[in-house]
């Protein structure tokens, strides 16, 4: 026959070890639920320094190009190669605001001065959040026709804003101007613009990336 003692004692034991074991688990349980809270807080951040980051590449390549080809960036007939970055908005929303903070550090430099600093980033801006509803609406359809409208819109808005400054700043018939800048937004979002985004479209095909819209 077992004492009485030694069981009440044993199950005191039993009822302790018990009681460590819960609690063992429990601060398991916090400590793995904390951690994993940690890991998304911080993972949450991570598409926002990516898009920080490209949006600043954006912005600097903009820039660059811009001012190092200011002879046919800011004259009245211009061709501004950085324009051909206006088809990024179609893969990455980062560009949005990556063209217009480039566009407006640009004209900083610009002869036409405050005007061009207003209202040529406006266009910018505009035109890209354009570009980016129409890379949304195209989604899925043919690449022929999404060639030939993501690069339109910021050839239709800056012939129009860029056309109408120019007339009154220098004193053109806004026709004359309108076409000018047409002829040289077309050059650059057609010309160099479209065979970027074939070439980007091609590379997100072939590594399985997705657009990020």
């Amino acid at each position: 026959m077992i004492p009485a003692a030694y069981v009440y004692t044993g199950r005191m034991k039993k009822g302790g070890e018990n009681k460590r074991d819960g609690a063992n688990r429990y601060a398991h349980v916090m400590m793995k639920t904390s951690g994993n809270k940690k890991r998304e807080g911080a993972n949450r951040y991570v598409p926002n320094v990516r898009r920080l980051t490209h949006a600043a590449i954006v912005a600097a390549i903009y820039a660059a190009l811009t001012v190092l080809l200011a002879p046919i960036s800011f004259a009245q007939q211009q061709v501004r190669v950085a324009e051909a970055l206006s088809v990024l908005p179609a893969f990455m929303p980062a560009a949005v605001p990556g063209l217009f903070v480039g566009c407006l550090l640009a004209n900083v430099v610009s002869a036409f001065g405050l005007p061009d600093i207003i209202f040529g980033s406006l266009a910018t801006l505009l035109s890209a959040l354009l570009t980016r509803a129409a890379a949304r609406f195209l989604e899925g359809r043919s690449l022929i026709l999404r060639v030939l409208i993501i690069p339109f819109p910021a050839v239709a808005v800056n012939t129009v804003v860029i056309g109408a400054m120019l007339s009154v700043i220098a004193d053109i018939p806004f026709p004359a101007a309108a076409l000018g800048v047409m002829a040289g937004q077309a050059l650059s979002c057609y010309g160099l613009g479209a065979p970027l985004y074939v070439a980007m479209h091609k590379y997100m095909e072939r590594t399985g990336r997705r657009y990020d819209l």
